[in-house]
């Protein structure tokens, strides 16, 4: 039940954090193109 309650937890701490904190920590399976999309950004 702890790691249950610790993954509950978690996500509502990812929830609360704004899109691009979540994409940095997030995997990169969970957004496979957020590099691209970043590379291109500072190329811009």
């Amino acid at each position: 039940e702890e790691k249950e309650a610790d993954k509950f937890l978690r996500s509502m701490v990812t929830v609360q954090h704004p899109i691009d904190e979540k994409i940095k920590v997030a995997p990169l399976q969970l957004y496979p193109d957020s590099e691209l999309i970043a590379d291109e950004d500072n190329q811009s």
